[in-house]
């Protein structure tokens, strides 16, 4: 079966199915920069209580390291 079509209908057709694939390939790639800076961003929220975990513990044993009980711990 063959279809005919009005001079210029093809084209029309042609950019209306490449703004559309446009439009598709900028919505995924926005989904994935999405998905992957909120990935980041998970990863820079952990990392930041990770080092607040660490500076407290830190600081915590700064304190305590000279008492004369602690100073058992260490020998």
């Amino acid at each position: 079966m063959i279809v005919f079509f009005k001079a210029g209908l093809v084209g029309l057709l042609e950019e209306m199915r490449d703004e559309k694939l446009a439009q598709l390939i900028t919505r995924t790639q926005a989904r994935c920069r999405g998905y992957l800076m909120r990935v980041e961003y998970q990863k820079m929220v952990e990392r930041r209580e990770s080092i607040f975990c660490i500076q407290y513990n830190i600081r915590a044993f700064m304190n305590v390291k000279h008492w004369p009980w602690m100073k058992l711990f260490f020998k």
